[in-house]
């Protein structure tokens, strides 16, 4: 029996899938990894592809399921080890867009030797847990419960999480309607509850070790985003067992702050797509906040407002915020920074300079500002500084220097 199966549920992406192959078949061939391509393409594109490679690779399999079975369901039908003749130790759920290296996947087999019930895999370290084992389920619901919900995060057990399940109890609690979008986490949860003494963990990558494609597009639920994180997810989490009760409310609002999902740029981008509006303002009008930490006044201001007066709106809370410090810094030199020098250059606003921790790729100069190292120092009363940066960066940076007094300083722009 070999040891770890990758699977792959897919559905019209082929280029996600050819790149898939070209560049991740021969470092999971050389670890000795078989790979699962579950197809729902319309067509038979993606079979002649597999196929290709198949006749090299003898750790290739295809399967054909339906486009028309709900991809939860999929998911169901792989940790039941239907369509797949061959039995492994582990199963690991993965995706189309995900991409790791050569060096990574071996700290993962690693992990796996020693013998652990499930492994979360997470690239976006947003709490600083770092890699952790955990033999207390309910800690380990709090921290990982949002990361798992989606494809590519999580590797099982065969013989304590995939066998001797009770499935027809799991698919029929499960796959109900309310909550088919996040079964595989109620599955997760109801199945570690039935191990005597569960051992798990939660694995951190770095994003450059595991990583999205570049050929990734915008989530296919985008325009559904409000009713899955404010009425899917409490869904399944409130159907969980009540050994989970304690830490449900939290893990709730987890995904939509952890994730980013219900953060202050996700909020203004959705805004101008008119995906965010009135109508779902006053949806969940009184209980935002068991769901973002975003302020409920704020939430109305941005949804009053045109989706073509995003822009205004975003500087006019910038402009506010510029205005109680003598001195401005921007943290971060990526995209988020980007993003808000254009605001400020656009209104002439004046800054001093870029922020960085010291182990950061960027020195010298940027847009003419110079690019300093970021100290404690800086922050005096008469500074003020836009962090332009991740959620799990900024978390860092507040955590390992200790800023939790400075919070009002900071303008969160993530």
């Amino acid at each position: 029996m070999k040891k770890i199966a990758v699977c792959i549920p897919t559905y019209n992406r082929i280029d996600l899938i050819r790149e898939f192959l070209e560049t991740q078949t021969e470092i999971y061939f050389n670890n000795n990894i078989d790979i699962w391509i579950y197809d729902s393409n319309e067509g038979d594109e993606c079979k002649k592809l597999v196929n290709k490679y198949s006749e090299i690779y003898n750790n290739i399999f295809y399967v054909s399921i339906a486009s028309s079975v709900h991809s939860n369901e999929k998911v169901m039908r792989i940790y039941q080890g239907q369509d797949r003749g061959k039995k492994y130790e582990y199963l690991w759920l993965s995706q189309d867009a995900y991409r790791i290296t050569d060096n990574e996947l071996k700290e993962i087999i690693s992990l796996i030797d020693r013998e652990y019930d499930i492994i979360t895999i997470s690239n976006d370290d947003v709490e600083c847990i770092g890699s952790k084992e955990y033999q207390n389920l309910l800690f380990y619901f709090r921290d990982a419960a949002w990361k798992l919900t989606g494809y590519g995060n999580c590797i099982v057990k065969t013989s304590t999480m995939t066998d001797n399940v009770n499935w027809n109890y799991i698919n029929g609690k499960y796959l109900d309607k309310s909550c088919i979008n996040y079964s595989h986490v109620g599955y997760y949860f109801e199945q570690l509850l039935n191990i005597n003494n569960p051992h798990m963990y939660f694995k951190h990558v770095y994003n450059n070790e595991y990583y999205w494609s570049s050929l990734k597009k915008q989530s296919a639920w985008t325009k559904d985003t409000f009713h899955i994180i404010c009425n899917v997810w409490p869904a399944l989490v409130n159907k969980l067992p009540s050994f989970y009760d304690y830490m449900k409310n939290e893990v709730i609002k987890s995904l939509g702050v952890k994730a980013s999902i219900l953060s202050y740029r996700k909020f203004i981008n959705l805004r101008k797509l008119d995906v965010y509006n009135e109508n779902i303002f006053n949806t969940y009008k009184g209980n935002w906040n068991k769901y973002c930490d975003l302020d409920e006044e704020f939430l109305e201001k941005l949804a009053l407002i045109r989706p073509d007066e995003v822009e205004r709106f975003e500087w006019e809370r910038l402009e506010a915020f510029c205005k109680k410090f003598s001195r401005i810094y921007i943290y971060g030199c990526g995209i988020i920074s980007k993003h808000i020098v254009d605001l400020l250059e656009r209104n002439s606003q004046e800054w001093e300079a870029f922020l960085v921790t010291k182990d950061y790729k960027h020195s010298g100069i940027i847009h003419n500002h110079p690019v300093i190292r970021f100290e404690k120092t800086l922050l005096n009363k008469e500074t003020g500084i836009i962090m332009g940066l991740r959620q799990s960066y900024y978390n860092e940076i507040v955590k390992e220097f200790n800023l939790g007094n400075k919070i009002n300083q900071l303008l969160v722009m993530y």
